[in-house]
C-alpha cells in the first residue's frame, strides 16, 4: 500500500510536537511547585524576622520606659539637692550679666546666681542686628556722639556701643550715653553702674550663623580682660549657633547647657573657683560638672 509521504512528515510533526507540549507542562508544573515552594520558604522567614524585629523593638520601648523613669528619678534628686548644693557659694560677689545676641532667653540666670548669695548688680542685652544692620540708627548715634565731642564713622559705630559697655561696667558710667542707645533701640538695661562687678556672665549664642560674635563678644570680652574683670561665656543647650569656640579662645571658662539644671550647677562652681569648659556639648573638654566634692 502506497504512504503518502506528506501525511508521514505531518504524522512525525505532531508527535514531537505532542512530546514537546507534554515536556513544558511538565516543567511548568515543577516549576510552579518550586516556586511555591520557595515562596512558602520566604514568607517564613519573613514570619521569623518580623517576630525578632517585633521582640526587639518592644526590648527597646521597655527599655526606654526604664530609662525615663531613672531619669525622672534623677532629676527629682538633682532639683531636691540643688538648692543645698549651690547655697552661700557666691556669697556678697557682684555680678554683671551681658546679652549679645536677643535670639534667646536667659531670665533664669539671676535666680541662679541670687539662689547661690550673689548679686546681680546690672543687666544689659545687646540687640545686635539694628546695632549692627540700620544705617539709620548709626547715623543717629554717630550725631549723638558728635554733640558729646566723640567723631566716628559709620564702621565705628559698633565699637563705639562696645567701649561704652565696658566703660559702664569698669569705669566711671555716663548714663546718659546709655540711655540714650536704649532708646534708639541697640541696648537695653537696668541695674546699677556705682559697683564694679566681681564677675561678667557673657550669654552668647545664635538662631544662625553671623559675624556679631567677631564684631560685638570678641571685643567687648578683649576691653574687660584688659581691665582685669573675670568673665565666663555661656549659653544654651538648644543654641543653632554656638559661641562657646569663640570663647574658649580667649582662655574663658564656659558653660554651653546654661537652660538645664547641670548647667546652672557648672556656672555657680565655675564662678566659684572651678574654672573650665562645662556642659553636653563636644565643646564641653571639663565634663558636665566641675568637681563639686572638692569644692569649698
Amino acid at each position: 500500500m502506497f504512504i503518502n509521504l506528506k501525511y508521514y512528515v505531518i504524522t512525525i510533526a505532531a508527535i514531537f510536537m505532542a512530546l514537546g507540549i507534554g515536556i513544558y507542562i511538565g516543567f511548568m508544573l515543577d516549576g510552579q511547585d518550586i516556586f511555591v515552594q520557595q515562596q512558602d520558604s520566604l514568607i517564613n522567614e519573613l514570619e521569623k524576622k518580623f517576630n525578632q524585629f517585633s521582640n526587639e523593638n518592644n526590648n527597646l520601648k521597655n527599655q526606654i520606659k526604664d530609662l525615663n523613669a531613672q531619669l525622672k528619678l534623677n532629676d527629682s534628686f538633682i532639683n531636691a539637692v540643688y538648692p543645698r548644693l549651690i547655697e552661700g557659694k557666691l556669697k556678697d560677689l557682684n555680678i554683671a550679666i551681658i546679652e549679645t545676641n536677643d535670639d534667646y532667653l536667659y531670665t533664669g540666670i539671676k535666680s541662679t546666681i541670687k539662689s547661690a548669695g550673689g548679686n546681680v548688680v546690672s543687666e544689659i542685652r545687646i540687640y545686635p542686628y539694628i546695632l549692627i544692620n540700620d544705617d539709620v540708627k548709626k547715623q543717629e548715634i554717630i550725631n549723638y556722639a558728635a554733640i558729646k565731642g566723640e567723631n566716628i564713622s559709620q564702621d565705628k559705630v559698633v565699637q563705639y556701643v562696645v567701649e561704652k559697655i565696658n566703660q559702664a561696667l569698669t569705669k566711671k558710667v555716663d548714663i546718659d550715653v546709655l540711655n540714650f542707645l536704649k532708646s534708639e533701640g541697640v541696648i537695653d538695661f537696668s541695674g546699677y553702674f556705682n559697683v564694679q562687678p566681681d564677675y561678667v556672665i557673657i550669654c552668647g549664642g545664635s538662631l544662625q550663623k553671623t559675624n556679631y560674635p567677631e564684631l560685638i563678644d570678641i571685643p567687648l570680652i578683649k576691653l574687660l580682660k584688659q581691665q582685669n574683670v573675670p568673665i565666663i561665656g555661656i549659653e544654651r543647650s538648644d543654641v543653632t549657633f554656638s559661641y562657646i569656640d569663640y570663647y574658649k579662645k580667649l582662655r574663658l571658662s564656659t558653660v554651653d547647657d546654661i537652660d538645664l539644671i547641670y548647667g546652672k550647677t557648672a556656672l555657680v562652681f565655675a564662678i566659684k573657683n572651678e574654672p573650665g569648659n562645662y556642659g553636653i556639648k563636644k565643646s564641653a573638654t571639663s565634663g558636665l560638672l566641675p568637681d563639686i566634692n572638692n569644692s569649698k
